[in-house]
């Protein structure tokens, strides 16, 4: 017969696995809660510790130290910087005032005074001025293909005979849609190759659509916009097409630079890689930073910034909204409202080029020394050949300069015309960077802008190579306004 066992006989029977179970269990938990308990203490000590003598640093203002002497020091440096910042800032300034700073010669000069002192004043442009820079802005962008180089590439038109009833009279005869038909044998003349569809965008977007006088910050960023293709255009792609002894190539295919896929400004332009310590330095060529594989996802979701093949560039006046970018990459929403710098403004550029990759150096430095230097950030090396679409044509390319380029959704540079005549060495080439715009010198507003503030409020250390001055916001002085296009 089965005799049960008792609970004091279990016990003793299984004494060494019960204590093994709860021995196991409540003591790690009591060390964990020790372990914790003492972390906790530590980290309340360190921290108030740390805002006990934040609180003492910060109690000791220049205009509240003890010391006079001190006081009186500290002050003069500080004047001795702002006068250093001033005088750099006045030198950059007037050295692209006459780049940027310029109306079309068919406005009067009593118009472009008006419009200077409008601006200046923070004044909407009249009426009349607008209407009259109506009346002739699509003139402007079509002028541009006559600051290339050896000429736009077209393609060559051929009259066709076509008798017109009644008479020997022949006349071009016409496609539909009322566009010449021609060049048969695709035959095509001029240098330099800029996409049509890019064209047709830009032409609309700057003037040619337009049914309506434009406001005043549409008629101001058009115009500024226009002068920089004009320098882009004149200063690094013609320079780009030409020999050591500025000799511009005779034919198409002994181009450095065959086509332009697009040059995007402003708003249109691809996100830039966000930097993630310091900021620009007000000369415009030496911010610093890494750019991160999340941080640079995070402009490349930005709403605000759509890239030529997203919903950025599209043929809307350009307005000044997240037209310019924070000392970090990311889009600034009103310049006007919160800028980051008073000294300058930070302008998004992308230019993808359909070019001999081998003379990416020589672009760089083009890039570098142009009047309105432009820092480059980025740079994307992609293939040209293959289908529309394809691997082969979308494959990413390593390069040194920066990330690899992803795919392009519509195909890039792949869907390349009969125009373009590809030489083994040619690639497309995308390049992002940005252009500073520098604004009339006031000493009244170095070091106002939001950059500053942001920084402290993240309790960010300033960068080594950032100015004493610290960087400052585009916050017009009392009695003064925004800054004129381009200024």
């Amino acid at each position: 017969m089965t005799q049960k066992l008792t609970t004091q006989e279990l016990l003793k029977k299984h004494h060494f696995w019960i204590v093994l179970g709860v021995g196991g269990v409540l003591l790690p938990l009591g060390l964990w809660f020790y372990g914790v308990s003492n972390v906790k203490a530590m980290t309340d000590t360190e921290r108030n510790a740390r805002e006990q003598w934040h609180s003492r640093i910060n109690s000791l203002r220049p205009e509240a130290h003890p010391n006079g002497e001190f006081t009186s020091i500290v002050l003069d440096v500080h004047k001795v910087n702002s006068n250093h910042v001033l005088d750099g800032w006045t030198k950059r300034y007037n050295a692209q005032k006459h780049l940027v700073d310029k109306w079309p010669s068919w406005l009067t000069p009593d118009y472009q005074e008006q419009i200077r002192k409008c601006i200046k004043e923070n004044k909407p442009i009249p009426d009349s001025i607008r209407q009259a820079y109506l009346n002739r802005i699509k003139e402007e962008f079509p002028n541009l293909y006559k600051k290339i180089a050896g000429g736009l590439r077209e393609p060559v038109q051929d009259e066709v005979v076509d008798m017109q009833p009644g008479g020997n009279r022949p006349r071009p005869s016409l496609q539909s849609g009322g566009q010449q038909r021609g060049n048969p044998g695709g035959r095509y003349s001029g240098l330099l190759a800029w996409e049509p569809a890019e064209r047709a965008r830009l032409q609309s977007k700057l003037g040619g659509s337009w049914t309506t006088p434009p406001d005043s910050e549409q008629m101001i960023y058009t115009q500024e916009t226009l002068n920089i293709y004009e320098v882009l255009i004149e200063e690094i792609l013609n320079k780009a097409n030409q020999d050591e002894e500025g000799r511009t190539a005779p034919e198409h295919h002994q181009a450095t630079i065959k086509k332009i896929q697009a040059l995007l400004i402003g708003k249109d332009a691809e996100p830039l890689p966000i930097l993630g310590t310091g900021a620009a330095s007000a000369d415009g060529m030496d911010a610093s930073g890494d750019a991160g594989g999340d941080a640079a996802a995070a402009v490349e979701s930005s709403p605000a910034r759509g890239g030529r093949f997203g919903t950025g560039a599209d043929d809307t006046p350009p307005d000044g909204k997240f037209r310019f970018v924070d000392a970090n990459g990311r889009p600034v929403p009103d310049q006007k409202l919160a800028p980051p710098f008073a000294e300058f403004r930070m302008l998004p550029i992308t230019m993808k080029l359909v070019m001999d990759h081998r003379k990416i150096p020589e672009l760089l430095a083009l890039c570098a020394n142009s009047p309105l230097p432009l820092e480059v950030r980025q740079v994307n090396v992609s293939s040209v050949r293959g289908n529309p679409g394809s691997s082969q044509s979308n494959q990413p390319q390593q390069t040194g300069f920066g990330q690899p380029r992803r795919p392009d959704p519509s195909g890039g540079a792949s869907q390349l015309d009969a125009e373009v005549e590809l030489g083994p060495t040619d690639m497309l080439v995308e390049i992002r960077g940005l252009i500073y715009l520098f604004n009339p010198p006031d000493k009244n507003v170095i070091g106002t802008g939001t950059a500053g503030t942001e920084a402290e409020a993240d309790g960010a250390a300033p960068a080594a190579d950032t100015p004493a001055e610290g960087a400052a916001g585009d916050v017009p002085a009392e009695g003064e306004t925004a800054p004129p296009p381009g200024a």
